[in-house]
């Protein structure tokens, strides 16, 4: 649990409510701020102040056992059975004639550069 929790705050401060909701819904939020969060908040690995506001501190980032955590909970290893097929870096506009601009050179000064096969004139 403490893995997610500090995956949730490496990203952005979070409130008390929304730790509880994203990683113990199973829990009483009293029950998780006593038995979850004030351990981490006494061994000084995150701050919670008076609006609720949960904060992990430079401690936990540099600590090497929680980076390691933080690694790991920030890591995606693909499935070996699929392969990346790039889609996003390809076109991705559908409206007839979008890319018709690739076929006709830039001009900068009096020379024209053409962008499909690199040519220069």
């Amino acid at each position: 649990m403490e893995k997610e929790i500090f995956a949730l705050l490496r990203i952005m401060t979070r409130t008390v409510r929304e730790l509880h909701e994203k990683v113990a819904k199973e829990v009483e939020e009293k029950a998780f701020e006593s038995e979850i969060l004030e351990p981490l908040k006494s061994d000084g690995m995150i701050e919670i102040d008076e609006f609720g506001i949960v904060n992990m501190t430079n401690k936990a980032r540099k600590a090497p056992a929680n980076r390691e955590k933080l690694v790991k909970a920030n890591l995606v290893v693909p499935d070996a059975s699929t392969t990346y097929e790039g889609r996003e870096l390809g076109q991705t506009c559908h409206r007839p004639g979008a890319y018709d601009f690739l076929a006709h050179p830039s001009r900068i000064g009096n020379t024209l550069y053409y962008r499909q096969d690199g040519e220069v004139k």
